[in-house]
């Protein structure tokens, strides 16, 4: 119970949920418009973040030690992630050793990537929006994390 009251008054005095409201308006603006890198990372700075403050979603983290890399085969997205200790953290630069890297075809295969409501990963391989290398499992376990954030923001159904 005092450990819980820490963690609000943590969150409180960082000002953690204004800051997440703020990285959701964001975000939402850039899923309007067409993904960039930095739409990208704001997704992914704000899985970090959400971490921080939310401990149902810390729960995903927990016990869970992953290192991803997405790339988008022209080049433009070039972003890592590594989730360690309970916490995630986001790069901007190639990992030598990842579970899995996702080079997306392009900033339409990333919007649809992140904004399917019945996300599909087969399918997407299938119609060659995107390929991964590496445990297929952790590619499904971002796909839920990035999904349960959206709709606690109310950015996706």
């Amino acid at each position: 119970m005092l450990s819980r009251f820490m963690e609000e008054l943590v969150n409180i005095l960082l000002i953690r949920r204004f800051r997440m409201n703020l990285l959701a308006q964001k975000l939402n603006d850039a899923l309007s418009a067409e993904i960039t890198e930095e739409g990208f990372k704001l997704l992914l700075k704000g899985m970090a973040l959400f971490a921080l403050i939310d401990s149902d979603f810390r729960k995903n983290l927990k016990d869970f030690n992953g290192r991803y890399l997405f790339k988008t085969i022209d080049g433009p997205i070039n972003v890592a992630v590594t989730c360690r200790n309970g916490k995630m953290s986001v790069y901007e630069k190639t990992l030598e050793h990842y579970n899995v890297r996702v080079d997306f075809k392009d900033y339409k295969a990333v919007v649809d990537f992140l904004t399917d409501p019945d996300l599909d990963v087969l399918d997407q391989m299938l119609n060659q929006k995107l390929k991964f290398s590496g445990n297929l499992n952790y590619l499904y376990k971002f796909g839920y994390m990035a999904r349960h954030l959206m709709v606690q923001l109310g950015i996706a159904a």
